[in-house]
This record gives C-alpha cells, sequence and structure tokens, in this order.
C-alpha cells in the first residue's frame, strides 16, 4: 500500500485541506474506497497511527480515504464550516479525479469511529444511492439523546460535566438548536425513522460493553428494529479505546467482503 499525504484547496471550505490516503501499490484500478472518518479528538492522520487499517485494507484491496474535520460532526455548520458538502460531494470528487477509485455504488464504502461513526451513517442514510454499506465503531448515534444518557447512567461525575458543558456548546454551533436538530438530515433517528428499508445501504454497527455511547447504539438499533432496516450487530469487552476500533475495523472490512456490502444482515 501506498500511503500519501494529500492537501488541496477545497472551494467548499475556502481552506486547505488535509487528507490521508492508502492506495492499493498492485493492480491499476479502479479501487473499491472505503471513506474512514476520525472521531471528536482526532484527525486524519489516526487511523494509521492508532490502527492496522493499511494492512487490513491491503488485504481487501482497498482505496481509504481519510479526510480531516475538526470537532465539526461532519455537519454544514450553523456557525462554521460546510463540512458535510465537502466530505459528502467534494472529497469524492477531488479524489476520484487525483486517483483510480472506483464509482460504483456497490464499491464505495463509509465507516467511522465515535462522531466519525455518526459521520459514517450520515453520509449512507442522506445518500443511499451512493454507498454499499456503512460502518460505525462506538458512534453517537442518537446524538439528541447523548447528554440526557449519560446522566442517566449516573456519569455526570468529574471531569464529565465540563466536557458535557464543550460538547453541548459544539453541538450548537454545529446544529443549532435542538428543534433544528431534530428531524434534520443530521438527526441520525429522523433519516432511519423515513428511511425505506429495501433502499437502506448495509449497516455494520459495533459498540463496547463498557463504552459510555453504548446508550445511543441501542436506541438507534431499537428504532431500526422497529422500522424493519437490516443491520449487523457486534458488542462485547471495551470501551471508548483503539483497542476495540482496531479489532473491529478489521472484522467490519471481512463483513463488507462476506456481505459484498448489499446484504446487510441482522446478527447478534
Amino acid at each position: 500500500m501506498a500511503l500519501l499525504d494529500v492537501h488541496f484547496f477545497s472551494q467548499v471550505l475556502m481552506n486547505q485541506a488535509a487528507v490521508s490516503v492508502l492506495l492499493p501499490d498492485e493492480g491499476e484500478g479502479p479501487f473499491p474506497v472505503l471513506y474512514l472518518l476520525h472521531g471528536i479528538s482526532n484527525d486524519h492522520t489516526h487511523w494509521v497511527r492508532k490502527s492496522n487499517i493499511e494492512r487490513y485494507a491491503a488485504a481487501h484491496g482497498l482505496a481509504v480515504i481519510m479526510p480531516s474535520v475538526g470537532r465539526s460532526y461532519y455537519a454544514d455548520q450553523k456557525v462554521g464550516y460546510d463540512y458535510f458538502t465537502y466530505v459528502a460531494q467534494e472529497l469524492p470528487q477531488a479524489m476520484g479525479a487525483m486517483f483510480p477509485l472506483s464509482q460504483r455504488r456497490a464499491d464505495t464504502f463509509a465507516a467511522g469511529l465515535s462522531m466519525g461513526g455518526y459521520g459514517a451513517i450520515k453520509l449512507a442514510l442522506n445518500n443511499p444511492e451512493r454507498y454499499a454499506a456503512a460502518v460505525s465503531l462506538s458512534g453517537c448515534l442518537d446524538l439528541a439523546g447523548l447528554v440526557d444518557g449519560l446522566a442517566a447512567q449516573g456519569l455526570a461525575a468529574q471531569p464529565l460535566p465540563e466536557k458535557l458543558k464543550r460538547g453541548a456548546e459544539e453541538l450548537k454551533r454545529a446544529f443549532g438548536s435542538p428543534e433544528e436538530f431534530a428531524g434534520s438530515d443530521n438527526d441520525l433517528m429522523g433519516l432511519a425513522d423515513r428511511m425505506d428499508p429495501a433502499c437502506c445501504p448495509a449497516l455494520y454497527l459495533a459498540c463496547g460493553t463498557e463504552d459510555p455511547l453504548m446508550h445511543c447504539n441501542r436506541s438507534f438499533t431499537a428504532l431500526l428494529d422497529r422500522k424493519g432496516i437490516p443491520y449487523t450487530w457486534f458488542e462485547g469487552p471495551g470501551g471508548h479505546e483503539w483497542d476495540f476500533w482496531d479489532s473491529q475495523i478489521r472484522r467490519a472490512l471481512d463483513w463488507m467482503e462476506e456481505e459484498g456490502g448489499l446484504h446487510g444482515g441482522h446478527t447478534r
């Protein structure tokens, strides 16, 4: 695999954009492509630095595109920049112009951890015609219930209150008021509620049993169950940590190949 550090001027962000790219160094392409999204305290380098994604992607002949979006929640922010438009539209166009990437839906995937898990599912549910499958690892899938859920679990102890306050401010900058968020194209619960199960990309969702975001995953999967939307679910020992994400991205890539990206099933 070739590891490329790409910088280009984004017309959407009106700024330089940074992207890490893994590209197969055997074959001519076009290669299947995974858009792999980072978490809220990470950047475009973390997947390569903290996991074995290069080795896993090589085994599947998969190109991997890893953009940097700061703490944006992959949103067209109310106060800030249009990061969702950048990742959903401009980034695939720019990367497709630079590298031999497949443009077929069957060869296009999204995945991420934590905030990036939210972003990957948002990409897929807003653009089901573009993505064969999406993967969320420890994703914050029910953002509206995040703060209330943490408090209900008795986790509102130091140092979480300051983090929750900061998080609430970031959510407001990204999405505006709770009323603006609810039912919008940023609200995964609303998106899933409106999704036609026959059109939904295959979904792989995983979360560690010690992860404080487990409640966000359970509320989201409960909605998928009510709607009859198929998904593959994994839970096992682990917290909000790289050991869990590394093992799960490997499992998710195997799942993508086994399922063909198109035939998601509900397994436990």
